[in-house]
């Protein structure tokens, strides 16, 4: 078998935070938008939890996301506790 180094550079996200706001378990998360390798995505962040971190590739906001998808639902991944 042969071994592949793959590289890849982060990306950051021009994130739109709205005032939209739900809880996700215990925390208040508040709707984010934004555009990402030709996909609309939505993040549903919780600022009480301050790393600027989330799924995949998926990062940048001011608390950890929660909850993100894009526009088709080809991509869904939420915390489930």
């Amino acid at each position: 078998m042969n071994a592949i180094l793959v590289t890849n550079k982060w990306q950051n996200i021009a994130w739109e935070i709205t005032d939209e706001t739900r809880k996700i378990g215990e925390y208040k998360c508040t709707k984010a938008t934004g555009r990402f390798r030709g996909r609309d995505y939505t993040a549903w962040f919780a600022e009480e939890i301050p790393i600027s971190s989330g799924p995949w590739k998926l990062f940048g906001l001011p608390g950890l996301i929660l909850e993100a998808y894009d526009s088709k639902m080809e991509f869904h991944a939420f915390a489930k506790e």
